[in-house]
């Protein structure tokens, strides 16, 4: 844990075994989610602590984040404005109150859902939840699932990434670039050079941040780093100094550093 000077060991479950942790996720109570490798998920908020395994509805006691691992991952963690925990994996599953009595669901073909490897999650300004897969974009509207893939314009249906602009307008990261979304079709964002998309594909997109400025960075897995804005594009890679040409993650902090992961 960053303190604000350094780094320090952070031990909220203070096992008396070795536990692997792979994603911490806040929610709006305080709460951490800890996911973990074979020892389920923990939620730990002040000195309560529950983990929480298949006895909750999870399909097992694997979690993983962040990381292109084989099956078993547990991608993405969500908090929607209804204080629902949405856990993206090979299938998605839902907490229905920060309420850990109360055992979650998966979420699957019995409620018109049919994604696979949820790789993505996020809510809209209208309160729509948004989810990125390995098949395709789904769109919850509280009542039903509708799908987008290749015949709405995504090159792709491998979505990585989903992002809303301030001004409200969808962005979505695939595998082969970034779109926007207008009405109910999708358009490429080229982050090209008019020489470069000649000889190359537009990039892997793994994660959006946008900045106070209007400009959009956005990280990729290969290509290292974009600057969009204005509709100009800039490319930072390890050739430039930058540390990896994979950035997965990417915020800024209060102090205007920003922070990459690969």
């Amino acid at each position: 844990r960053f303190n604000g000077n350094g780094f320090e060991v952070f031990d909220p479950i203070k096992a008396d075994y070795e536990i692997n942790f792979t994603k911490i996720f806040k929610d709006n109570e305080g709460t951490l989610w800890l996911g973990t490798l074979g020892d389920g998920m923990f939620s730990a908020k002040s000195s309560i602590i529950r983990t929480i395994s298949k006895e909750d509805g999870l399909e097992n006691d694997i979690m993983l984040s962040l990381s292109e691992l084989s099956d078993l991952c547990v991608w993405s963690i969500f908090e929607d404005s209804k204080n629902r925990i949405w856990l993206g994996a090979e299938e998605m599953y839902r907490l229905n109150s920060l309420d850990l009595s109360m055992k979650g669901e998966r979420i699957d073909t019995s409620h018109g859902f049919y994604g696979n490897v949820i790789h993505s999650i996020t809510e809209d300004t209208k309160g729509n939840i948004w989810i990125g897969a390995l098949d395709g974009l789904f769109k919850y509207d509280g009542k039903k699932f509708q799908g987008f893939g290749s015949a709405d314009g995504l090159s792709s249906n491998n979505v990585r990434v989903i992002h809303e602009e301030k001004s409200g307008v969808l962005l979505v990261g695939t595998i082969s670039g970034l779109f926007k979304k207008e009405d109910e079709r999708f358009t490429l964002i080229s982050l090209r050079s008019e020489t470069e998309k000649e000889n190359e594909n537009e990039p892997y997109v793994r994660a959006i941040y946008e900045g106070e400025d209007g400009e959009f960075w956005i990280g990729s897995y290969g290509d290292g780093l974009f600057r969009l804005k204005d509709n100009e594009v800039c490319n930072i890679t390890s050739k430039d100094g930058l540390f990896d040409d994979i950035v997965s993650h990417l915020v800024k902090d209060n102090d205007d550093n920003y922070w990459m992961r690969s």
